[in-house]
């Protein structure tokens, strides 16, 4: 722990922060009658060419941008953070922000409590705890137990139990079935590493050398005074292939079903141990300064969303439907504990006080919306792409049971309600041609606030087909799918007309049509069974017979290709959201495919021509305002564009 003595010197522009009138005064006259979420206070001037004393270090180190020497610094107090979503009261002490600039009304990076050493540990004070050392088990402890009472029934409803489940007894590292339904088992969440590091069982115990992830994970279990822990690497059989696909499968449902999560967001691989369990140290101290010797200025740890959105375990594709569905989170960082049940969250830095910062979705599968779970998991990394679907299967098939709107899916993509659209003319396969029309979403930087325009495209996964975004690996640097454009079109794939018929085909060439053969298709579907083939019949054209060119308005350069067919004397334009660069697009055999009234899908011949994949989407706003209305116009502009009717097969 940094900290200044009573004769140590402080800088000239720190020392003109009276700390006493600050502390002092009562929040009405530091706030103003007004009581304003909060208000600058000073002005700390650092003189050019001086020396930084460690108050400098101190409060510098709260602003993101590195402080230059000459620039001041700002100091602001406050009534009380609620943002986004913290919430401090000023009881016994003042919360304090450091800001680079007299315009920020919120900090960029986390906040200071200011109290009397003396007040420090009474009841009524935000309790500062250091987190600079080994873990405190009695925090974590009062916390499961307040999750267990009445308060939260969400944390203790009883779970869909998985059959014949392994666990590890963490006092003896036997492998053994768990005893039964109601004893409660912890699981751990981590990125798994290198194939090398894969072990089978010693004779029903697991290797007496296991790597230091696995050791800290087994000793945090036993510090909380339980006894049994799933992990995925040990707990299912690597050579048993039915039931290593069998517990693949239920992965959700045993996620959902442990008495906790144990969250290893600071690791890279199983050699990295959890932070302040054993050999693992919190890689920076609890900052601290105390001015006088009277007061003392404490870091608030709560910048837990970035550390656990940027970690590496945030990137890899299992860990999102672990956490996701977990019912009790306990995520182990390098600056603290971060704890999320399904009602409260709790810092270990504050740990008396409910932080009401949320780092996963509170009551997740409620709130969170198929689409986005599918946007969040499409930029993941998988070791192995087999298991794209399985690792969204248990956010899917929770969201169809509990939800009042049950959502379905078919090949990982959600089946989505049409709030739009009227229901006397809505047919079972508007929601199937709305879901094939996801967007391959750019997220390229921005320059000077303009969009730029798509430069990278995702790669193919040809374990699944192409017209599922589980087809294509996206990269989270650049791209992610986008199953909705609602803050792009404003609704505008809503309510319209399907003009395409679909059809199914399986492997083992079962063909049924989604209309008639619903049902059927759903059934199969829940099975594990999904179609490989769609068959459309529908209006498309070549793209040979279109001027390609590049989309430069700003405004729509999510969709950077034009492509313009000519209807007799008159042009049309669709804007283009491709999976490809141009050149593949002038230099293959490629359709745009009618699907809805405005929306066109852009496939390609495959090199074996049995059939076509996606290769893109189209929108274009004035083509049919009502096709079924104008049927003849219709098809007397396809024959003009060179058009037809026909199917197409879509791998």
């Amino acid at each position: 722990m940094s900290s200044l003595s009573i004769d140590q010197k402080f800088c000239e522009g720190c020392r003109k922060i009276d700390f006493e009138d600050i502390y002092n005064r009562s929040l009405s006259s530091l706030l103003g009658t007004d009581s304003p979420a909060s208000v600058l206070i000073c002005e700390i001037e650092h003189p050019n060419g001086g020396s930084w004393c460690l108050m400098c270090k101190f409060l510098s180190s709260f602003v993101k941008n590195e402080w230059i020497g000459h620039c001041p610094l700002y100091l602001r107090a406050y009534e009380e953070i609620n943002y986004p979503g913290r919430l401090y009261t000023c009881i016994d002490g003042v919360v304090l922000a450091v800001h680079s600039d007299t315009t920020s009304t919120y900090p960029n990076h986390h906040y200071i409590w200011l109290s009397k050493q003396a007040t420090a540990n009474k009841s009524t004070s935000i309790v500062i705890h250091d987190t600079s050392g080994g873990i405190d088990w009695n925090i974590v402890k009062r916390w499961m137990k307040k999750c267990e009472g009445v308060l939260h029934p969400k944390c203790c409803a009883k779970a869909l139990h998985c059959n014949g489940l392994t666990v590890i007894d963490c006092e003896t590292g036997r492998l053994q079935p768990l005893p039964s339904t109601d004893t409660p088992f912890f699981t751990l969440s981590y990125v798994w590493g290198n194939s090398d590091l894969i072990a089978l069982q010693d004779n029903g115990f697991i290797p007496s050398s296991v790597p230091p992830l696995i050791k800290d994970a087994m000793q945090a279990v036993l510090s909380l005074g339980f006894k049994y822990l799933w992990i995925d690497r040990y707990c299912i059989p690597q050579s048993n292939k039915a039931e290593r696909h069998r517990l693949i499968q239920e992965m959700g449902r045993i996620y959902q079903e442990s008495h906790m999560t144990l969250i290893a967001s600071a690791g890279e691989s199983p050699n990295d141990g959890l932070p302040g369990v054993s050999t693992v140290p919190r890689h920076t101290p609890q900052p601290t300064v105390t001015p006088g010797g009277t007061f003392m200025l404490t870091s608030i740890r709560d910048d837990f969303y970035d550390l656990v959105t940027r970690s590496k375990w945030n990137s890899r594709g299992w860990t999102y439907q672990e956490a996701l569905l977990a019912r009790r989170r306990l995520v182990f960082t390098e600056i603290g504990l971060y704890y999320q049940c399904q009602g409260e969250s709790f810092y270990e830095s504050i740990p008396e006080k409910p932080a009401d910062t949320y780092v996963f979705p509170l009551d997740a599968i409620s709130s969170v919306y198929a689409e986005n779970c599918v946007r969040d998991l499409s930029s993941r990394h998988f070791t192995d792409d087999n298991d794209v679907l399985d690792a969204l299967r248990g956010v899917l098939d929770k969201m169809r049971r509990i939800r009042e709107d049950p959502i379905v899916s078919i090949c990982g993509v959600p089946l989505l309600p049409d709030l739009l659209a009227n229901p006397t003319t809505m047919t079972k396969t508007h929601p199937l041609a709305r879901a094939l029309l996801w967007k391959t979403a750019s997220i390229a930087p921005q320059n000077d606030g303009e969009s730029t325009l798509q430069t990278t495209f995702p790669d193919r996964r040809t374990q699944f087909p192409s017209w599922t975004w589980a087809g294509w690996k996206f990269d989270r640097r650049t791209s992610t799918c986008s199953i909705n454009d609602y803050d792009y079109w404003n609704h505008e794939y809503e309510g319209e007309t399907v003009v395409a018929d679909i059809a199914v085909q399986y492997d083992d060439h079962t063909i049924l049509q989604f209309e008639e053969d619903y049902d059927v298709v759903m059934a199969r579907e829940a099975s594990g069974s999904s179609p490989s083939l769609l068959r459309l019949q529908a209006w498309s054209f070549d793209l040979k017979d279109a001027k390609i060119s590049t989309n430069n308005s700003q405004k729509t350069s999510r969709y950077p290709y034009l492509i313009t067919f000519r209807f007799g004397a008159e042009d049309f334009t669709i804007q283009m959201a491709p999976e490809v660069p141009s050149s593949q697009l002038r230099n293959a055999e490629c359709r745009a495919v009618w699907m809805m009234q405005n929306c066109i899908l852009f496939v390609r011949r495959t090199v074996d021509r049995t059939h076509y994949e996606r290769i893109g989407i189209g929108r274009g706003k004035t083509l049919i305002e009502d096709p079924w209305a104008q049927i003849l116009k219709q098809k007397r502009m396809f024959s003009i564009a060179k058009g037809e009717w026909g199917e197409i097969i879509l791998g």
